[in-house]
């Protein structure tokens, strides 16, 4: 007895997922356009931006959830890490929304629209990445990538921040 695979549910459910997180995607985008800007900035500047928000993404993703799984061993900790959990699974579900804008855009721009449209780059990374979670072993991969992007992007955009407010409080100190 050969395994079918049912491709109508695959394909409902790939639908599903592009019209919700595109919905989601473009109240992001109207809600925190200054926000989406930067973390697309993170992402799509230069190939090193890319790989730096790569790099720290995945490094997050492998890194924290040893240290996590023994803070949650202690009574004090569980909070916490709930908490940290939390903001990795929104980070690596919403985070997503910025990367396929970015990617979106710089796809659009290939083909020669130069001016930034975030709405437009968030439809076309939609496409991609629903048609790109339609391929079997390479659709996993890709959002393996698009996640570590996203959560790298995010995490580098949230330390430029702090790194402005220690400048500003030294300034006010002196």
């Amino acid at each position: 007895y050969a395994k079918t695979t049912d491709y109508s549910f695959k394909i409902l459910n790939a639908f599903l997922g592009f019209v919700g997180l595109s919905l989601v995607g473009y109240i992001l985008i109207y809600l925190s356009p200054v926000k989406t800007g930067q973390i697309v900035s993170k992402v799509s500047a230069s190939p090193t931006e890319f790989l730096k928000s790569f790099a720290v993404g995945a490094a997050i993703l492998l890194l924290v959830p040893l240290p996590l799984f023994l803070l949650g061993l202690t009574l004090v900790g569980i909070p916490l890490t709930i908490l940290v959990i939390a903001i990795l699974v929104f980070l690596t579900t919403f985070g997503t929304i910025y990367v396929e804008s970015a990617l979106g855009g710089e796809i659009l721009e290939l083909f020669g629209t130069k001016e930034y449209r975030p709405y437009k780059g968030l439809l076309t990374g939609r496409v991609l990445t629903t048609l790109m979670s339609l391929v079997p072993i390479f659709g996993i991969f890709y959002s393996l990538v698009i996640s570590s992007t996203a959560v790298g992007a995010v995490v580098r955009m949230k330390k430029d921040y702090f790194d402005k407010a220690k400048k500003v409080s030294k300034k006010k100190k002196k």
